[in-house]
């Protein structure tokens, strides 16, 4: 399954989608080199937890305030 447009660009949004099996992100280059330095930084189980850490809040406001709070460090300081 892949994804097109502007979410696969996001790269915490990038996150989410791998770790609920997404295995194909579409996006502007100019986006390829920060959603490829997230990735970097987590595994495959990370990003399933990430996507948990997302399906598990009530509002999507509050799945990106979790997604943020699980994440990298070296990610949360660029995002």
């Amino acid at each position: 399954m892949g994804v097109c447009g502007e979410a696969g660009g996001d790269p915490l949004l990038a996150l989410v989608l791998v770790g609920l099996g997404v295995q194909s992100l579409s996006m502007a280059p100019s986006k390829v080199p920060m959603v490829r330095f997230a990735l970097s930084l987590h595994s495959l189980a990370e990003c399933q937890g990430v996507a948990a850490t997302a399906l598990a809040a009530r509002t999507a406001r509050e799945a990106m305030q979790a997604v943020q709070g699980v994440v990298h460090d070296d990610l949360r300081a660029l995002v």
